[in-house]
């Protein structure tokens, strides 16, 4: 797992106008998510903080790490787990 992560890469914001001038090469594009701003409208992804990785790579097959909102929403979910664990249905519960 370690060496995949060290292939990962965060994705370049760019117009279109920005990657012709950079000449970012093709080998590259993978990276490239498109943002545009014009009178019309935006066209923005940077809100996803997003990272690629340039080729297929196995997940693990156990949960690493679980994003939620608020600790409420870390509080039922460990609650979850832990009855899941318990072999009790959530149904039941």
């Amino acid at each position: 797992m370690a060496a995949e992560i060290e292939r990962r890469w965060p994705v370049l914001y760019l117009s279109n106008d920005e990657l012709t001038e950079l000449g970012i090469p093709t080998s590259e594009l993978w990276r490239v998510v498109r943002f545009e701003v014009s009178n019309k409208g935006w066209i923005s992804w940077l809100h996803e903080n997003e990272w690629r990785c340039p080729e297929d790579f196995t997940l693990p097959k156990t949960i690493q790490a679980v994003f939620v909102r608020h600790t409420k929403q870390a509080q039922r979910l460990t609650k979850a787990i832990a009855l899941l664990w318990a072999g009790i249905d959530r149904a039941e519960y």
